[in-house]
């Protein structure tokens, strides 16, 4: 059950490069849509991987509240993709990917949560080879899609009820994880 709450998260982490890649028209620029997603995929492990090592060095000190900062780091990290749906919808979470140092920017601005939440899943005992397959394969998977979506108000609205429900669903992860398991 854990693998699979886990694994979950992961694909809501993976999601949130569709904004970014949305309406880049992989058919008219394949090379810069491959650039983008493999630039989205290296910033989103990295940031996993950075969220793993310092959470792997500081939170063994916090062992007697493990459960309560497993809630208060998905509860925040949940209530923060679930506010990012606003942004979406409004368009504010497309970019402007016309050279690399733009693309770099915005997906490091999208891989902050997945960075929060590798502080918190570093509490957990699960192999990191899952955890960074699992987020690549979905950051490719979600990247390359949006890449074939054009950029409209439903392809917008879709992405911030998707990022809404994802958030919505962290949060109710939060709380499970945080006060039902032992």
């Amino acid at each position: 059950m854990l693998t699979f709450i886990i694994g979950f998260i992961l694909v809501v982490l993976g999601f949130q490069v569709f904004p970014v890649s949305l309406g880049n028209d992989i058919k008219a620029n394949i090379k810069q849509s491959l650039q983008q997603s493999a630039i989205q995929l290296i910033m989103q492990l990295l940031m996993l991987w950075l969220g793993l090592f310092l959470g792997n060095k500081f939170l063994y000190l916090s062992e007697d509240y493990q459960y309560i900062i497993i809630f208060v780091g998905l509860f925040l990290v949940g209530i923060r993709i679930a506010f990012d749906s606003f942004a979406v919808r409004r368009g504010d979470r497309t970019f402007s990917n016309d050279n690399s140092q733009n693309m770099v920017l915005s997906s490091t601005a999208q891989s902050i949560n997945t960075f929060l939440a590798g502080i918190i899943l570093s509490l957990f005992n699960i192999n990191q080879i899952f955890l960074f397959s699992f987020l690549g394969i979905s950051v490719i998977l979600f990247s390359l899609v949006s890449s074939r979506v054009k950029l409209s108000k439903t392809s917008l609205a879709f992405s911030s009820f998707v990022y809404l429900f994802g958030g919505i669903s962290i949060v109710a992860i939060a709380i499970y994880l945080g006060f039902f398991i032992k």
